[in-house]
């Protein structure tokens, strides 16, 4: 237990594992409140920095019914792990090129947020960026837990559930599933490996995009991709699901299958020889609709290359689609595009 509140005073105290440091703890309650009063006023600021941080037990950011307090945590190159992660209250948790999830780094953790207690109008903020990993294969929500604001952001980090699917449910109906999952910069990455399916049932939103490695398949309502950046397919299946809104932005080299695609942008990467150009394979139940637009992503000198010699922007893995408009932007070629 970091602490207890004195009424009507401000208690801000700091707990750091440093310096290659491995602590380890069987519950970590980072606040408990013992004043019973709304007067409380604590935030504790909790740093971990290049260092080891292992819950045996449960993780509870916070067991105050008070909404004046708002642990802070910063996990920094930092390995963090529980068996079971349970926030029972407001927290605000930062993941900067760090690792989240079970004791055992090769498989996920469960995630229960609110669990227990009738904790209303609670806030939450995750953000994962730089590379850090969220290990979470379960994802669900305590009893009895309203107007919530449960937010989960990644910049260029991953989510990862195993070699299982994605759990996204709620441990009672009084408890909706209603995490805004965002994106920024590079977005959310997902990598099934081979073989395995991840089914993505959340929204997803935000100025960033969303990057789709390995080998396996990940299976996406299009209407969910309410993103506005990029999504990359570097290798394997993205199954969309349905018609993807209109202006959507794809790139990598994996494969598209299951969608109608409006008026979509592709960015290919095109060099001065144009024997290195990288595209997209679209599966044979993929339409496309309206003007389709390639964006040149120029890996040569300049815009000097013969534009009467062929590359490819897209693969079809069935017939080509009926495409009667295209405009491939960085050569004021408008139409004609075969």
């Amino acid at each position: 237990k970091l602490g207890e509140t004195v009424p009507e005073t401000m208690n801000e105290p700091y707990f750091y594992v440093t310096n290659g440091a491995a602590f380890t703890c069987h519950n970590f309650f980072a606040f408990q409140n013992s004043a019973g009063t709304d007067a409380v006023k604590f935030r504790p600021h909790i740093r971990v920095t290049d260092s080891t941080l292992t819950m045996n037990s449960v993780f509870e950011a916070n067991r105050s019914t008070q909404k004046t307090v708002c642990p802070d945590y910063m996990f920094r190159n930092a390995h963090v792990s529980a068996v079971n992660v349970n926030i029972s209250g407001n927290a605000d948790l930062t993941f900067d090129g760090s690792d989240f999830g079970s004791v055992n780094k090769g498989a996920p953790t469960a995630f229960v947020v609110y669990q227990g207690g009738n904790f209303n109008g609670i806030t939450n903020r995750f953000v994962f960026a730089n590379g850090s990993t969220f290990r979470c294969n379960k994802l669900s929500g305590g009893e009895k837990q309203r107007d919530c604001e449960r937010s989960i952001l990644f910049d260029d980090s991953a989510w990862w559930p195993g070699d299982g699917d994605f759990t996204f449910a709620a441990d009672s109906a009084d408890s909706p599933i209603t995490f805004d999952v965002r994106t920024r910069g590079k977005g959310l990455v997902l990598s099934p490996t081979e073989g395995v399916t991840y089914t993505w049932d959340l929204d997803l939103s935000g100025e960033g995009g969303l990057q789709k490695r390995g080998a396996g398949t990940l299976v996406l309502d299009a209407a969910r991709m309410l993103y506005a950046g990029a999504t990359v397919v570097e290798e394997g299946v993205l199954d969309l699901d349905g018609t993807a809104a209109t202006n959507k932005v794809f790139g990598g080299t994996g494969t598209l299958a299951d969608a109608a695609l409006v008026q979509p942008t592709f960015c290919v990467t095109v060099s001065d020889d144009l024997s290195d150009s990288t595209y997209l394979t679209l599966a044979a139940d993929v339409t496309l609709e309206g003007r389709v637009t390639v964006d040149l992503d120029r890996t040569g000198p300049g815009l000097n290359f013969d534009k009467t010699k062929p590359f490819r922007v897209l693969a079809y893995t069935g017939t080509a689609p009926n495409v009667s408009r295209w405009k491939l932007v960085g050569t004021g070629i408008e139409s004609g595009v075969r």
